[in-house]
């Protein structure tokens, strides 16, 4: 999961808690991430490019912290000075979520988001630390784009 100024993450749930007053009907609030800041991916990348490790190296790039969807949700409220009201939809309702969410333009949650929420998406292997990249957590970052003061007249 990767966060930053113009993403779809952050930004897409600071718009849907602006439109809904707060409230958040949220499918698999406790799926857990590793979310990690687009700066550092393409530090990442840089730094991959320049070593002599071949082609066939492989970094799994996580951020510094694990963190579940409602405390990324969460997060994102208090640093864009939202109100955050999260209903943890059973899976069930969550399906259904999907499947109308799918067919709306822009399509904000989809079956295939559901089932990716299935499954924790965290590293086994710390590949920012191989590439000697220490990652910023989503507090140090989100002010900086989504600060309410920030916001556009």
């Amino acid at each position: 999961m990767i966060f930053g100024a113009g993403d779809s993450l952050t930004n897409r749930f600071a718009s849907l808690l602006r439109m809904s007053a707060g409230i958040l009907p949220l499918a698999r609030a406790r799926a857990r991430f590793a979310p990690i800041s687009v700066l550092d991916v393409a530090a990442a990348f840089m730094r991959a490019l320049t070593r002599e490790t071949g082609t066939a190296a492989v970094y799994e790039l996580c951020g510094p912290e694990v963190l579940t969807l409602e405390e990324i949700v969460r997060l994102t409220a208090r640093v864009a000075g939202l109100p955050c009201h999260i209903l943890r939809l059973p899976d069930v309702l969550a399906r259904v979520q999907a499947a109308v969410m799918g067919l709306l333009p822009g399509k904000p949650f989809s079956l295939d988001n559901f089932r990716s929420l299935t499954l924790d998406s965290v590293c086994r292997e710390n590949g920012c630390a191989a590439l000697g990249i220490v990652p910023r957590t989503m507090l140090a970052e989100l002010p900086l784009y989504l600060a309410p003061d920030l916001e556009p007249a």
